[in-house]
């Protein structure tokens, strides 16, 4: 699997080993970048291309809207095209906002109707 595969490929838990400053990806030797949040940098794994916060990490293409949709849709595996046009009515920083695990775990909550 090439660098460019990687940062686009699916990923689940069997695939993570959380270490302290370094990829949270099981094996991965990758010197650390950082990415802009905020105000801030944090580490960013450019092999991955997820920028690593204290509690987990998300999916990091850029801070222009188009690769913020990208990195929301990453692991979306089924109705992709469902889950595309919800990002675009609902907003698609909401939908770049959750944490892995939370998408791993289930991402119908993301998708009830607004109060």
């Amino acid at each position: 699997m090439t660098a460019s595969d990687l940062s686009t490929a699916y990923i689940d838990t069997r695939d993570l080993e959380p270490r302290k400053d370094a990829c949270p990806f099981r094996g991965c030797a990758a010197r650390l970048e950082t990415a802009p949040y905020r105000r801030k940098l944090l580490p960013y794994c450019p092999i991955h291309a997820i920028r690593i916060h204290a509690n987990g990490f998300v999916y990091y293409y850029g801070s222009d809207t188009s690769s913020k949709r990208k990195a929301a849709m990453r692991n979306i595996r089924f109705e992709r095209d469902f889950f595309a046009r919800c990002a675009a009515t609902r907003g698609s920083r909401r939908l770049h906002a959750v944490q892995i695990g939370k998408l791993l775990g289930g991402v119908w909550h993301l998708m009830r109707p607004a109060p």
